[in-house]
């Protein structure tokens, strides 16, 4: 998804994904592996995002963006700073 030519976002696979990885771990109630996991989720996340806008930017020629809402309403000051770092807008 992440390389397709569209702006066409989809996160079925991830959460495939994330459930195919707490049935096959050892101890899904692991403190470390749960932390592990969101956090890749995240980040898998924030890529995804992060390309797309930059997609969308060099298709609109726009110089102004706003993300609003779903992940990119989460709170954590780190999750926002790392999304505005992968746009290059810090």
């Amino acid at each position: 998804m992440i390389h397709a030519p569209n702006l066409s976002m989809s996160f079925s696979g991830l959460k495939t994904s994330v459930l195919t990885a707490v049935r096959s771990a050892p101890d899904p109630k692991d403190e470390q592996f749960r932390a592990d996991l969101a956090r890749g989720f995240v980040d898998a996340v924030v890529d995804v995002l992060a390309a797309k806008l930059v997609r969308a930017i060099k298709m609109t020629r726009l110089n102004n963006v706003v993300v609003a809402g779903g992940v990119s309403a989460n709170r954590s000051e780190e999750h926002t700073s790392e999304l505005q770092s992968r746009l290059h807008l810090v």
